[in-house]
């Protein structure tokens, strides 16, 4: 990627860069872009005790580092509205017909490893569309 940009750019001093520049080039600008991704911020929603919902959000911060957990909303409370979140997850099944405004994902109240594996993996095709270089500013 570095040496076809440097290809582009057409200028005498950047088209002498030997191999190892364009590597150090690279690792900076793969660096750059590291720094300037960020988590998903994450409403949970509760059918459970708010301190099942405490243990709930920190079993799933520990195990995906992509999101971090604003608030905990207990079920009865949440309202289909536009949060300030980039993504809910809710400990109950979801309406699959029902269309939410914020992406929603579900997530039994006592998850499996697998179940984890699961969600990130889920939780992971957001992460990478919101954090894609080509959309960060």
């Amino acid at each position: 990627m570095v040496k076809e940009s440097i290809a582009l750019i057409n200028d005498p001093f950047w088209n002498q860069l030997e191999e190892n520049e364009m590597g150090f080039l690279a690792l900076h600008l793969a660096s750059a872009i590291e720094r300037f991704k960020k988590p998903l911020k994450t409403i949970l929603i509760c059918t459970i005790a708010p301190s099942g919902g405490q243990l709930l959000k920190y079993r799933l911060e520990h195990s995906i580092p992509e999101i971090v957990i604003d608030k905990i909303i207990p079920y009865n409370e949440f309202k289909d509205v536009d949060y300030d979140a980039d993504l809910l997850i809710i400990n109950s099944q979801l309406n699959k017909e029902k269309q939410y405004k914020t992406p929603m994902l579900s997530i039994t109240a006592l998850p499996s490893k697998d179940d984890l594996d699961f969600l990130r993996n889920e939780i992971l095709d957001y992460y990478n569309k919101k954090n894609d270089p080509g959309n960060i500013t």
